[in-house]
């Protein structure tokens, strides 16, 4: 990607990481007038706009007025049109939340008046699970569609069409998530939360809220970072109620419990506290904060994450003995990549296999290169072309 910026640019609309690279040639950013971060010095303005995030923490983070001065910063609250939410929960614990989020899809379907349905899971695999299903259930509700007005409920009977949304999904796939609907076609769209806060659904009258997340965690003892599923906070629930609230009065289905509600942390840990480390002190440092022990983060990380960040970057040599940056560690910061795989890159030179590192590093920065279909007649073909080239007999 090729950037546009000319002299005369006045907007400039980048990643965090782009950003951060930048803090390289000019810690103070000294070039721009104000910054404004989504989702999360004298002349600069930092704007930080957040539907979820704790408004007062941070006003008092960045407050830093002297005693009987002014404050330094504000809270400015907009309140968004939003619309009636009715919030139903279960009166016993699910075993299975991917089976339950199929069974209340259906009953939604044939029970209650015409309106699409969003279903939040934690997973590619448990949508494709149950879009298997539904896909399935759909296929025969809309044969029978044709000899029937109603259900059997009274509702009028209308078609089914189940669509996936995640993040690893194609665009042209995420797409089909957010287009309009052929007349009496009731659209089910089965999530990860990429859908609670970043993207707004048209059409969408119903939400069925399973209760769970998937989240990074970080093992100092082990040294590894994986996904856990864990329950969501109550943000999480809140903003996940209201995708049902955009343009009429929306439903809620919530498959837990109103005790196991009450019992819900009020926001999730901040991602300071729960991932790896490595990259963040190796910015710091390379941008000249040399104690980093001592540096003011919003949420101060565990003892035991910073310090098993420290180890593993003196065993990458991009710090010594005494925590300071070496060579490497400046080569390494440069590279915008995890210090593990930028030490990969920076010594492929000595080995004589820039080209297949720089390979395999490109492969590691995605989820995955394949695309897996699932139904359809791409599916077929897909079956067909592993029999025919892949398959001995």
């Amino acid at each position: 990607m090729t950037a546009q910026r000319t002299p005369e640019t006045r907007i400039v609309f980048m990643t965090e990481g782009v950003l951060l690279r930048e803090m390289f040639a000019s810690p103070l950013l000294m070039q721009y007038s104000c910054i404004i971060i989504d989702e999360k010095r004298k002349n600069l303005k930092i704007i930080v706009s957040s539907a979820t995030m704790n408004a007062d923490f941070l006003k008092d983070f960045f407050n830093i007025k002297e005693s009987g001065g002014k404050d330094t910063s504000v809270v400015l609250s907009m309140q968004g049109r939003t619309h009636p939410v009715d919030v139903f929960y279960v009166e016993e614990p699910v075993a299975d939340y991917v089976k339950a989020t199929v069974d209340t899809v259906i009953k939604i379907h044939e029970n209650q008046p015409f309106g699409d349905i969003l279903a939040f899971l934690t997973s590619s695999e448990e949508i494709t699970s149950a879009l298997e299903t539904l896909r399935e259930y759909a296929e025969e509700n809309n044969e029978r569609n044709a000899h029937r007005n109603t259900f059997p409920s009274g509702v009028a009977s209308a078609n089914m069409s189940v669509l996936p949304l995640y993040g690893s999904l194609p665009l042209y796939a995420q797409i089909k998530a957010f287009q309009t609907a052929e007349r009496n076609v009731r659209k089910v769209i089965l999530s990860t939360n990429i859908a609670e806060t970043s993207v707004t659904i048209p059409g969408v009258v119903y939400v069925i809220d399973c209760g769970f997340h998937k989240l990074p965690y970080f093992s100092p003892e082990l040294g590894v970072e994986c996904l856990t599923v864990s329950p969501v906070s109550k943000h999480n629930a809140i903003q996940r109620a209201a995708r049902a609230a955009r343009t009429n009065r929306g439903y809620c289905y919530r498959l837990y419990t109103e005790a196991e509600y009450d019992k819900l942390p009020e926001s999730v840990p901040p991602e300071m506290c729960r991932t790896d480390l490595t990259s963040v002190l190796l910015l710091l440092k390379a941008l000249g904060i040399h104690n980093v022990l001592r540096f003011t983060f919003p949420s101060p990380p565990p003892a035991k994450s910073t310090l098993a960040a420290l180890e593993t970057l003196y065993a990458l040599r991009a710090v010594d003995k005494e925590a300071g940056l070496t060579d490497d560690g400046h080569k390494m910061a440069e590279l915008p990549l995890r210090p593990m795989l930028s030490k990969m890159v920076c010594n492929s030179g000595e080995y004589g296999c820039i080209d297949e590192m720089l390979s395999i590093v490109s492969m590691l920065q995605v989820d995955t290169v394949f695309n897996k279909q699932t139904t359809g007649k791409l599916n077929v073909a897909a079956k067909l072309s592993r029999r025919n080239n892949f398959e001995v007999y």
